[in-house]
């Protein structure tokens, strides 16, 4: 582990690196520009201001109900314009934008009277213009610039976003060779007016079926009261379904429920926001870098916490709340506009990559464990300790256990008959076998003794079902020494049944190996009390011996109930039970057997009478026989003292 140290010093320059180059190449990709966008045009439409009616502004529409009346639909009739300009003009309004090109004649008489209108138009007036850049020819340039000769103009076009062509700024006084419209008419206001492009504060209406601004066709404005349009701003422009419509953010509510927005009215929300004086503040690339670094240690902050993974990503998931959070407050209270993506992507990088930093360097702490315990201590030991290193002292606790004892019969014996050789192989197999087992249910190896296995669950990892995880791995245990001997026997060699013996208690848990050595174990009477069990199996004709204790834990399974047992030793009894490898509750045998005990301390005639059709029925069932045997030396009752261990 040592050896590796120079190469772990360096993970937080390595992540470091590769958060900013994440940064660097999230500030150039489409798809977090994408997504960026996305996470502003939300706030645009869910907490723009939702605002009555602008009765200032005034958009007079030309609508599909006017271009079906006339001659021709595009470019739309110049007399029919002059004629509505000259009325509104007698409305004495405030301001008058007309958002059409003239780039090319029409009808020489309509052309005329139309520019007179406009070059002779009392009130303030700002007319749509464009040139090469927007795509126009030279004729239409050349038209354009003698129809609007001593008329003023702004620029028509809008800001597009590249990336998802969505409109989002308006240019101001000095982005191009002419301010945009909606500077132009703001400032003739006397608003004070940004000279480079700035963010539109679209406004949403307060009802689903009211508008943010009054829109009237241009064809009724002579039917409608002057006053109405009396100190007003006046947009003329087209409400047409496939014409001059652009995306907005506050597309994003309603999808494709909601058409694009009319150029003209962009230009209204433009010019509302300019008469307010009302501007978004936005950071610039250092500060967003700034927050990207902020939110990103906080990201490595948390994988670094020694907490729980649902822990870590619950705290995660609240900063990433929080900050959006944040988010909205200050787009709603101070219009200020803080970047999303890009932080929120540096705090999931950085856990991310941090995550995968401490878990290679706990990888090589967890290896480093493992080679100098691992043949020491039992896998269950290893695991707690690469998880809590910390843990290794020399310190103890009270804590309640399960503990576990096998024993094999006979192996003395066995031992005197077999060849070293052959002794060494067949206890090996079999000593695998049951500690596979036992590590499969997540007990922990006290120690082996010979032939024997001790173990014990609930330590040094905490186990709810510490109980049941012992019976259950005690039963795979009968199951397996079972056919394990029943194999040897076959080849000539004498082994003899397994015993178990499991009992849950308090006990103390700790190092009892002194400063030298490592010596997980527990001591205590609970320890005690189960290699009693175990070794009574041997009186009992039974294999597995379970208190009542452990038998609490078991929310499954079938148990045969032995008697409460006053052990060698003891002066109280233990509830001792045998559990049954398959669920048996509806067999014969097994109901007659519970039948039968019940009867041991209520009648003891009919109790002896139960047992012998038991024995009689199934001779090998060495636990009846027991009992039977006890009736007949004139015992009764369910407490048995054991006079041997």
């Amino acid at each position: 582990m040592h050896g590796n140290s120079g190469k772990l010093e360096k993970w937080p320059w390595v992540i470091a690196g590769l958060l900013v180059l994440v940064f660097i190449i999230g500030k150039a990709t489409p798809a977090v520009r994408l997504a960026e966008n996305w996470s502003l045009d939300w706030r645009t439409a869910r907490l723009g201001p939702v605002t009555e009616t602008n009765d200032d502004i005034i958009f007079v529409t030309i609508t599909e109900d006017l271009l079906s009346k006339l001659a021709y639909r595009s470019p739309v009739d110049r007399g029919v314009l002059a004629s509505q300009l000259r009325t509104l003009e007698q409305a004495k309004p405030k301001a008058v934008l007309i958002d059409l090109l003239f780039d090319q004649p029409t009808e020489l008489r309509k052309d005329r009277q139309l520019h007179n209108v406009l070059k002779n138009f009392s009130s303030p007036l700002v007319v749509a213009a464009a040139g090469d850049v927007e795509g126009l020819s030279e004729d239409q340039v050349h038209f354009l610039g003698k129809f609007l000769k001593g008329i003023q103009t702004a620029r028509a076009n809008l800001f597009t976003d590249t990336v998802d062509n969505r409109v989002r700024w308006l240019p101001g006084t000095s982005d191009f060779e002419r301010p945009g419209m909606a500077a132009s008419i703001a400032r003739i206001t006397g608003a004070d007016v940004p000279e480079h492009r700035f963010r539109i504060l679209y406004k949403q209406p307060a009802t689903e079926t009211a508008t943010v601004f009054r829109h009237f066709p241009l064809h009724m404005v002579s039917f409608l009261p002057q006053s109405w349009f009396a100190d007003k701003i006046i947009i003329i422009g087209a409400d047409l379904p496939h014409a001059d419509r652009h995306s907005t953010p506050v597309d994003i509510i309603g999808g494709a429920s909601i058409t694009r927005m009319a150029g003209a009215l962009i230009h209204a929300h433009g010019i509302a926001q300019l008469m307010e004086g009302r501007f978004f503040s936005e950071f610039g690339d250092w500060a967003d870098f700034g927050l990207f670094t902020l939110l990103s240690a906080t990201g490595a902050g948390l994988a670094m916490l020694r907490w729980p993974w649902v822990a870590k990503l619950l705290a995660g998931g609240l900063v990433f709340a929080g900050y959006f959070a944040l988010n909205c407050l200050l787009y709603v209270k101070v219009d200020l506009i803080l970047p999303v993506v890009g932080p929120l992507s540096g705090l999931f990088f950085a856990f991310f990559f941090c995550s995968v930093a401490l878990e290679y360097i706990a990888r090589q702490q967890r290896q480093f464990i493992r080679d100098a315990f691992s043949q020491y201590i039992s896998p269950g030991i290893v695991d707690h300790l690469l998880g809590n290193p910390e843990q290794l002292n020399l310190g103890g606790e009270v804590r309640e256990v399960t503990y576990l004892f096998t024993d094999l019969a006979g192996f003395t014996t066995l031992t005197e008959k077999t060849q070293p050789d052959v002794l060494v192989a067949v206890l090996n197999d079999y000593l695998e076998g049951m500690c596979s087992i036992l590590f499969r249910h997540e007990g922990t190896l006290d120690k082996i003794v010979g032939d024997a296995v001790v173990a014990f669950f609930n330590a040094p990892v905490g186990q709810t079902d510490h109980g049941a995880r012992a019976v259950a791995c005690a039963l795979e245990m009968d199951e397996f020494s079972e056919k394990f001997r029943k194999q040897k026997n076959a080849e000539g060699i004498d082994l003899g049944l397994t015993r178990i013996g499991v009992h849950s208690g308090p006990a103390i848990v700790g190092n009892f190996g002194g400063k030298q050595i490592f010596d997980y174990t527990s001591q205590g009477d609970t320890v005690n009390t189960a290699a009693r069990l175990e070794s009574v199996n041997k009186h009992l004709g039974t294999r597995i011996c379970i208190s009542a204790a452990t038998r609490a834990f078991c929310k499954k399974g079938s148990f045969r109930p032995v008697g409460r047992l006053v052990l060698k030793g003891k002066t109280e009894g233990v509830e001792v039970f045998e559990p049954v490898l398959e669920k048996c509750d509806n067999e014969t045998w097994f109901t007659d057997y519970i039948n039968a005990f019940g009867l041991l301390s209520d009648d003891e005639m009919a109790a002896k009478v139960a047992f012998q059709a038991l024995c009689d029925a199934c001779p090998e069932d060495r636990l009846a026989g027991f009992h039977l045997n006890r009736l007949n030396s004139g015992e009764k009752g369910t407490v048995i003292v054991m006079d041997a261990k």
